[in-house]
């Protein structure tokens, strides 16, 4: 609850009040003096219709709404955490329109803007900052000889809880104003409409006292929920969001967790897999929307799942080049590739994520991405060469059928490809975690890939790598 309400404090600033007030003020007077002027005062502008006309046109397309967005930006939104409680377009929109669009032409007083500021900070505090939660959503496949390793909260009662909560609350604007495509969205990621809760359905579930968040940061948290089947005999593991934010983050992150949650998960399945995990026959597999993964596997990866979550909504500071601008980039082309149908967009994708996080500048781009992940990925000299060529040829087949080319064996190159992507993420992000925890600070990439470089031909593994992301060896070894 503290985040949400740090957006307060940093509009309750007299600074930030005072810039927003003498710019709403000054949109006001002219939208009010083109309404009531003579039409040869303004002839650029075509006469209004009446005073919201004059209002909306002035304030969206000449003073007011670009004014008051750059204030909260630079003042407010820029000083907050990530992931915010609100959008910059909702606390922009509930100022300019909902409390000071009022009509002030037939007053005979000018409007006290800074008298109505108050009443702007509490209808944002008490309207549109409340406790939400979304549907569950589907996260992973459960393999079927998996047991039930947690106690997790039964997908009925969250469902039932949920309904009756919601019976008691009128939904705001951004609840309730739903397009055709985001109704689309809602049943394919979850939503009511797409709920498997029908009953008879979904497993038995053993309660739990306390119902712990599998992450969370800054007051909005991701919870796992349950399990139930999505479609045939196919069970699934369930999630949804829940903290105090907007309509409009609920919905936007529910869209992003459900999309990014399935492919970290899928990252480390296919390093480890157990019995029935995405890994276990991951050779020769069809890419599927969601991973296959047991419960077990995100208890014992939870961390690093955790992490991944963590350097998306991280705040990316000011170096032009760093891991927290570079890992939520491979972050996002990994899920994008997780969900191609396009075998060849699918293996593009991939490969962009390991040029993201291990790609530099200059000449010989693929030789030098090549020696990178040999160094990272390989300790013993005498299989670096190969672990290049590997890369060489994922590269060069990646080229090929973006221009066109039938390649035989796409679909593996491209599973091939997606295995390398993850072990380059996971060694990434463990030898980041392990700089900082030795006391050298964030490792900027320049850094890490100068070391490769020097690394070229010394024997041993790279300082601070997850041993995870060494099983990727095989492909270069012949033991896949």
């Amino acid at each position: 609850m503290a985040h949400a309400y740090e957006i307060i404090r940093l509009l309750k600033r007299d600074d930030v009040r005072k810039k927003l007030v003498e710019t709403i003020t000054e949109a006001h007077g002219m939208a009010a003096a083109w309404l009531l002027r003579p039409p040869e005062d303004f002839p650029d502008c075509p006469p209004p219709g009446d005073w919201q006309e004059a209002y909306e046109f002035w304030v969206c397309n000449m003073k007011g709404w670009h004014e008051v967005q750059q204030i909260l930006r630079e003042h407010v939104f820029r000083r907050l955490a990530k992931p915010h409680p609100v959008t910059l377009e909702e606390v922009a929109s509930l100022f300019i329109f909902d409390i000071c669009g009022i009509d002030t032409c037939d007053l005979e007083y000018e409007p006290d803007f800074d008298g109505m500021y108050p009443a702007f900070l509490s209808v944002l505090e008490n309207r549109a900052l409340s406790y939400r939660c979304s549907d569950p959503f589907p996260v992973s496949w459960i393999p079927k000889d998996s047991i039930h390793p947690e106690r997790l909260k039964g997908m009925m009662d969250s469902l039932a809880a949920m309904k009756r909560d919601r019976g008691k609350e009128k939904p705001d604007e951004a609840e309730a104003a739903e397009t055709p495509n985001e109704r689309e969205d809602s049943e394919r990621d979850g939503g009511e409409t797409g709920q498997p809760a029908r009953e008879g359905e979904t497993k038995d579930m053993e309660e739990q006292e306390d119902e712990r968040p599998f992450w969370q940061r800054d007051g909005i948290q991701l919870v796992l929920v349950g399990r139930g089947y999505l479609e045939s005999n196919a069970e699934c593991l369930y999630a949804r969001i829940q903290g105090c934010m907007s309509g409009a983050v609920l919905h936007d992150m529910t869209r992003e967790i459900a999309h990014l949650f399935p492919s970290v998960v899928r990252s480390v399945a296919i390093l480890e897999p157990e019995a029935g995990d995405d890994g276990s026959d991951r050779m020769t597999q069809q890419i599927a929307r969601r991973p296959t993964a047991s419960e077990s596997l995100l208890r014992r990866r939870g961390d690093f799942i955790r992490t991944c979550l963590d350097s998306y909504y991280a705040t990316t500071g000011t170096q032009k080049d760093s891991f927290d601008r570079r890992i939520p980039n491979a972050l996002n082309l990994l899920a994008e590739s997780d969900a191609q149908t396009n075998e060849a967009v699918g293996l593009a994708l991939s490969v962009a994520a390991i040029e993201a996080l291990l790609g530099e500048k200059g000449q010989n781009l693929t030789e030098r991405l090549a020696d990178n992940v040999a160094v990272l990925l390989e300790p013993d000299p005498k299989w670096r060469n190969d672990a290049a060529e590997f890369v060489k040829r994922i590269y060069d087949v990646r080229s090929r059928v973006l221009h066109g080319e039938q390649v035989e064996g796409e679909a593996t190159v491209r599973a091939e490809a997606r295995r390398l992507a993850a072990a380059v993420l996971i060694a990434v992000i463990s030898r980041r975690d392990f700089m900082s925890r030795i006391g050298f600070g964030p490792e900027k990439p320049a850094d890490l890939l100068r070391e490769l470089r020097k690394g070229r031909f010394q024997a041993g593994e790279t300082p601070g790598v997850d041993k995870a992301a060494l099983s990727v060896q095989e492909l270069w070894r012949g033991t896949a």
